[in-house]
């Protein structure tokens, strides 16, 4: 998940090799369609990446159920990755997951790089 997160940080670029085109990753990153903030912590999806706005800067997150994340923010150079419990796991607890963790790299981790 680390090294997804780098290659998006780095717009194509992994451990000095070119893995895909900057133009790809500006593309993937960029807001395609407006969730309208109905969702936390997003104003909009990509391909496959969800994109955000806060105080910091853009950003922009991959996720996965229960918590998953891979989160990109250009402006501090950082990538945070975390993982959570999901297998066997009900829905509501997942989604309180999901929602406990990024809140917390929202509200804690971010903020410890700005």
């Amino acid at each position: 998940m680390i090294k997804i997160g780098q290659l998006i940080l780095n717009r194509g670029e992994y451990d000095g090799r070119r893995i895909v085109s900057s133009q790809w990753i500006d593309q993937i990153i960029t807001l395609k369609i407006s969730t309208n903030n109905v969702l936390p912590f997003t104003d909009g999806y990509g391909y496959c990446w969800w994109t955000g706005q806060s105080s910091i800067g853009n950003y922009s997150f991959a996720n996965g159920y229960g918590g998953q994340f891979i989160v990109v923010v250009p402006k501090l150079n950082l990538v945070v990755v975390t993982t959570n419990k999901w297998s066997g796991i009900e829905s509501s607890t997942a989604n309180d997951q999901w929602y406990r963790t990024m809140n917390l790299i929202q509200s804690m981790i971010i903020p410890a790089f700005n």
